[in-house]
């Protein structure tokens, strides 16, 4: 009998030994799904959000990579808004923008609580106006006049929904409905929506609604109000939570458990969609995204890069005319932590000229760009005959924040080296503790 509750007390013993290495695995890796891209601290940015944003990604629109993320590939259920937009899109290139729409009887069936815009029945409107309503305020019986416009019904239009997800390599995205509704049946992944996101983006006229804070509605023939806000108030200049940096509004759409949105936010002239899914209310979804952006531009640097414009210059020239550009000062440029400068990113365009090139006269203004950013404008002037100094260009080199690449520290290569050793460690202590109590209480025993 004693001998039986030893060997079951050293039993637990080493099953305890066991969990706590397996929890010190977890934990590790658990940690390591916050990734971190280029030297952007991801965990210093999950440092500063409350525990109720479960997942996030930043994607930089400039140069289409992935900044960072955590939860990027774990499903949920899109909601609202940001459900809508595929609704949205597919309407917006399908249909004639400045179309009429009869609204259809269909409309009275949806359900008690769905978010409206006042439409009814017989309503004469825009294709405008439902695709502003659907995008901006995630608009249910908006969503439903373009499915049913769109496809003849909104079943036909779902099926038209997830067959334009499959073509778009949407794989873990499944709709079950036109109007942003909740279903449990529907779901999707963020990095899926960023690629809806990033076809939304390629149209000009719907990021010039997505830009709205507020829209107005044509009211003749239908019960639309004259203007609404855009349900993303960081928009806003009159909201309380209205933030500069926030550009567009690519969809947000909440319940009583959950808020999910997306948005494009210009961080000191670095272009970045963010993606997020909270179980917070929206004020304090709204001040989570703040947070991040305010993370963001704490890792960027100014950098001067007169160096590499005066290499760029040295040669300038328009057909014939020869032209030299002076450079008086530096020239800087911001950079986030994740992007290295690339002088031959760098580029040049002319304008304003002055008329026929007078040597020792300015003859038209240079624009000098990196990528698509304009970062400085000089005077051109036509070169004297024999004026031009040669610039030695065998020294081109690349920037970054601090001069240099980002460089993986020890715990990026050998972290998970620790983690090994420390679980065998508590392993291996625990398990021996087990043992020599067993070896106590086997002697003790009264045989």
């Amino acid at each position: 009998m004693v001998s039986d509750v030893i060997d079951r007390c050293s039993r637990l013993w080493r099953a305890v030994a066991f969990f706590v290495t397996l929890l010190i695995f977890v934990s590790h890796w658990e940690g390591k799904a916050i990734e971190s891209l280029r030297g952007l601290d991801m965990d210093a940015i999950a440092s500063t959000l409350p525990p109720g944003v479960s997942q996030l990604a930043l994607y930089d629109l400039d140069t289409g990579e992935l900044i960072g993320q955590w939860g990027d590939e774990e499903p949920f259920t899109p909601i609202g808004g940001l459900h809508a937009m595929m609704t949205a899109w597919i309407a917006a290139r399908d249909l004639d923008w400045q179309a009429t729409v009869v609204v259809d009887p269909a409309i009275d069936r949806l359900p008690e609580g769905a978010v409206r815009i006042g439409l009814e029945r017989g309503d004469r409107v825009s294709v405008r106006d439902l695709i502003a309503g659907t995008l901006l305020v995630g608009a249910q019986d908006a969503a439903l006049a373009l499915a049913i416009e769109t496809a003849g019904s909104e079943d036909a239009f779902v099926a038209r929904m997830n067959a334009e997800a499959a073509e778009r390599g949407m794989a873990d995205t499944v709709y079950t409905n036109a109007t942003g509704r909740f279903d449990d049946a529907q779901t999707s992944t963020l990095a899926d929506q960023r690629a809806l996101c990033l076809a939304v983006l390629e149209r000009e006229d719907l990021c010039d609604l997505l830009a709205l804070a507020r829209t107005s509605f044509d009211t003749v023939d239908n019960h639309l109000p004259a203007n609404v806000p855009n349900r993303l108030s960081l928009l806003d200049l009159g909201d309380g939570s209205y933030d500069p940096r926030v550009a567009m509004s690519l969809g947000i759409g909440s319940n009583k458990d959950a808020l999910n949105m997306a948005c494009v936010a210009d961080c000191r002239g670095s272009r970045v969609l963010l993606q997020c899914l909270t179980s917070l209310s929206k004020q304090r979804s709204l001040a989570a995204v703040r947070s991040v952006l305010d993370a963001l531009e704490a890792g960027m640097a100014t950098v001067d890069v007169s160096e590499s414009v005066t290499r760029l210059l040295a040669g300038c020239a328009e057909g014939d005319v020869e032209l030299d550009v002076p450079i008086e000062g530096a020239i800087e440029l911001v950079l986030p932590a994740w992007r290295s400068f690339d002088e031959s990113d760098l580029r040049y365009e002319l304008s304003d000229h002055t008329g026929a090139p007078t040597p020792g006269k300015v003859y038209a203004t240079a624009h000098i760009c990196y990528g698509d950013r304009e970062i400085a404008r000089l005077p051109a002037y036509a070169a004297q005959a024999g004026s031009r100094t040669a610039i030695d260009g065998s020294d081109l080199r690349r920037y970054t924040q601090s001069d240099e690449s980002y460089t993986p520290t020890r715990y990026d290569r050998y972290g998970w080296l620790a983690f090994v050793v420390g679980g065998c460690a508590v392993s291996a202590l625990i398990w021996g503790l087990s043992s020599w109590l067993r070896r106590m209480m086997r002697l003790s025993a009264p045989w």
